[in-house]
């Protein structure tokens, strides 16, 4: 059962740990090569509800993301929100409310969406070298929202 490595065209011996690659330029076109690791970063941020409407670049990354989740309630009542980018800027997003679940697609673009039916904050992104630029837009007086990134590269 299974392929005998024996059969199979690689250019150099395995290693263990190892993973089999494809490289077009190496005899056989296969090599056994080091997996590459998986980067992430956590990094926390508030938007107070008095903030005007703007952009806010969230660095400390150290990486260039390929990814971000971000996680982010209202620090006053149970409103919460997750939302997902990649590096192609497609953003989902799920806003939780107290009865009211709603799922944003890449139609709305939002990251962040929180809302009390009156008070809102809303943020779309844009994944950097080192971060992401949230673009926020506040309705009547906004609400004070506090969130966690999750960047993966």
């Amino acid at each position: 059962t299974g392929l005998p490595e024996a059969g199979l065209a690689v250019s150099n011996s395995p290693t263990n740990g190892y993973i089999l690659t494809a490289q077009s330029g190496d005899a056989g076109g296969m090599t056994w090569a080091a997996a590459g690791a998986v980067k992430s970063t956590i990094t926390t941020g508030t938007r107070t509800a008095s903030t005007a409407n703007s952009t806010v670049n969230e660095t400390g990354a150290g990486f260039a993301p390929k990814a971000a989740i971000i996680f982010a309630s209202d620090s006053t009542t149970s409103y919460a929100s997750w939302g997902f980018i990649d590096d192609a800027d497609v953003d989902e997003s799920l806003q939780v409310t107290n009865a009211d679940p709603q799922f944003h697609s890449d139609g709305n673009r939002e990251l962040i969406a929180i809302s009390d039916g009156s008070n809102a904050n809303r943020a779309t992104g844009a994944l950097t070298s080192d971060g992401i630029d949230l673009s926020w837009v506040k309705s009547s007086s906004g609400l004070t929202v506090e969130y966690v990134i999750l960047y993966l590269g």
